[in-house]
C-alpha cells in the first residue's frame, strides 16, 4: 500500500483519479476564497490578479492567456470594466472588473513596475 501522508492518508492512485475528473467541475465559492486568501497572505499579487480577472470574466483558458494588461489598465488605474474578443467565437465579451480585482491588479502592476511599459 503506497500512502502518502500529505494527501491526508488517501492511496495515491485515488488522488490522482480525483484530481483528474475534477478538472471538468468548476470550483465552487469555498475553493476560490480559499485560493484567493492563500495568495493574498503570501503576497502572490502575480498569481493573485489572473485569477481574480478569470473569475471575474468567466473567459476560457485561451482568452485569458491573450488578455493583455492594456484591455484592463485604462491610463494609469485599472477600468472598472473591460471588453475582450472571444478566441473561440470571435465575439466581444464585456466583463465588469470587481473593486478587489482592480486592487490586485493594481498591486501586481506597482509590484513589478509594468506600468511604464504600456502604450
Amino acid at each position: 500500500m503506497n500512502v502518502n501522508p500529505i494527501l491526508g492518508g488517501k492511496l495515491r492512485a485515488q488522488y490522482f483519479l480525483i484530481a483528474s475528473t475534477r478538472a471538468a467541475n468548476p470550483l465552487t465559492l469555498k475553493e476560490i476564497w480559499a485560493i484567493r486568501i492563500r495568495l493574498q497572505l503570501n503576497h502572490r499579487n502575480r498569481e493573485l490578479a489572473p485569477f481574480n480577472l478569470a473569475i471575474d470574466s468567466k473567459l476560457r483558458g485561451c482568452g485569458l492567456v491573450g488578455l493583455h494588461l492594456n484591455d484592463v489598465v485604462q491610463g494609469s488605474h485599472v477600468g472598472a470594466c473591460a471588453t475582450v474578443m472571444q478566441k473561440k467565437t470571435q465575439r466581444p465579451v464585456q466583463f465588469e472588473i470587481t473593486e478587489q480585482t482592480r486592487e490586485a491588479v493594481a498591486a501586481w502592476i506597482a509590484s513589478a513596475h509594468l506600468l511604464s511599459g504600456l502604450s
